[in-house]
């Protein structure tokens, strides 16, 4: 009798142990109030993928392009395609494409850096700058006045703010 009562007792302690734990789990994690950090580009703010389908019409198809880690993936069908900051900045590859405002996945280099000092010292020029989505064409490139604007604007403030960093 007394291995039944202990066995019903341990199935008890069970069971509500198991009732806590899910209600623990509804409470912190409940589907109607938690949302969970999962990013895929283009579902937060911020993406501009307007910019980012423009691009895929301005570069042509066989062209080397080397993009931040986030922008990469979607180049990767073209025969050579490297990310940013894996290996140097890639001054093989005639296009660079750098979403200035998504510092998500700077895995591997300052994306905003990079290309900072690639038009600072003038081995890239901007061809296209649509909100913070900027291509680079290798040099000898002709840049697009506005964006070479925007590149420049975006540059100082990025250097201020680096600046103050240090």
């Amino acid at each position: 009798m007394a291995n039944r009562t202990a066995g019903a007792l341990s199935a008890v302690d069970t069971g509500l142990r198991a009732a806590v734990g899910r209600i623990f789990m509804l409470a912190a994690y409940n589907p109607f109030t938690y949302t969970p950090d999962i990013r895929i580009y283009g579902w937060e703010a911020g993406a501009d993928l307007t910019a980012l389908y423009e691009v895929e019409t301005l570069i042509p198809p066989q062209a080397c392009v080397v993009a931040s880690n986030e922008i990469e993936p979607h180049y990767s069908v073209r025969p050579e395609t490297y990310v940013l900051g894996a290996r140097g900045d890639m001054d093989g590859c005639a296009y660079m494409i750098v979403d200035l405002n998504d510092t998500r996945h700077n895995d591997f280099a300052d994306n905003e850096g990079v290309a900072c000092y690639q038009f600072w010292s003038q081995k890239r020029a901007p061809i296209y700058y649509r909100d913070s989505v900027v291509v680079l064409e290798q040099m000898p490139a002709t840049a697009a006045p506005a964006a070479a604007q925007q590149m420049q604007a975006f540059c100082d403030a990025y250097s201020k703010a680096q600046s103050k960093k240090s």
